[in-house]
């Protein structure tokens, strides 16, 4: 399957063999920040065009050093070659919303029903040139950021853990350099200041140079015919491994038992005991 990404990179995937299903199950891979990045590895047959990334002799990409858009919509098109483009994921419909408090599956076609946004012309080339450098402004300041790495997203992954309270300030606060007139190791405390207004002014900002998929969805529930806006869970199992999900289909019509129904090991263990 040929992909071209959103940064121009362009190239031949291939579905999920077993040797990446060991290492999406691999905690250590995981901790370590490596599982996307041999998964990427494993399942990218060759380079058509290296886009704006230097890539090595034989087509070999450094997914870490790949911006997050271009990581983000190869490893969806995995996922599409591997299962296919239908993605079923649980949706609820939220009472603190206005919600009936339905919980429903909803599908989407990933890919006709997500938009893909390739990534501006300017951004391309300071990418090429090793200028991962782009200006906005906020209150007055300028503000310089980068556009997001594989090993800059791993980073980020962590930090997010740790300030789980403080997910919008510290997505936004992993993008900034330096910021006019404030000192480097009080930024992630200036961006927490900010009115949100502000905070999504400034996201906005870092959109433009950007690219990447646009993953937010408008559903509507099933129950209370309520529309509302819903990003599917791109990660975990339901994603990645979705055929088991299918174990239990495949055995509904078949007689079953449990151990309290009879079965050997439980009248075995009964005449033990009295």
């Amino acid at each position: 399957m040929i992909v071209k990404l959103p940064s121009g990179l362009a190239g031949e995937v291939r579905k999920l063999k077993g040797t990446e299903a060991d290492v999406l199950a691999d905690r250590k891979a995981a901790r370590k920040g490596e599982t996307f990045d041999k998964v990427l590895a494993g399942c990218w047959l060759k380079t058509e065009d290296p886009g704006p990334y230097r890539v090595a002799d034989g087509g070999s990409v450094p997914w870490g050093k790949v911006l997050v858009c271009d990581r983000f919509l190869a490893l969806m098109v995995i996922r599409i070659a591997t299962y296919g483009p239908l993605y079923t994921f649980k949706a609820h419909c939220d009472e603190r919303e206005r919600g009936c408090g339905a919980r429903f599956d909803w599908e989407v076609n990933l890919e006709t029903q997500l938009p893909i946004f390739d990534l501006p012309e300017d951004s391309r080339a300071a990418i090429r040139e090793g200028r991962n450098r782009f200006n906005a402004e906020a209150e007055g300041r300028r503000v310089v950021f980068k556009l997001q790495t594989g090993e800059d997203e791993w980073r980020a992954g962590k930090k997010l853990v740790e300030n789980k309270s403080q997910l919008m300030t510290t997505a936004l606060a992993n993008r900034i350099v330096e910021v006019d007139g404030i000192d480097k190791r009080r930024i992630d405390a200036w961006v927490q200041d900010l009115d949100m207004d502000v905070q999504l002014d400034l996201m906005a900002q870092f959109e433009a140079v950007d690219g990447g998929v646009e993953t937010n969805l408008e559903i509507e529930c099933p129950e209370c015919d309520r529309p509302f806006e819903v990003s599917p869970p791109f990660e975990g199992a339901d994603f990645w491994l979705p055929r088991q999900q299918s174990r239990k289909k495949s055995r509904d019509g078949r007689e079953s038992r449990t151990l309290t129904a009879g079965s050997p090991e439980t009248s075995e263990k009964e005449t033990e005991t009295t």
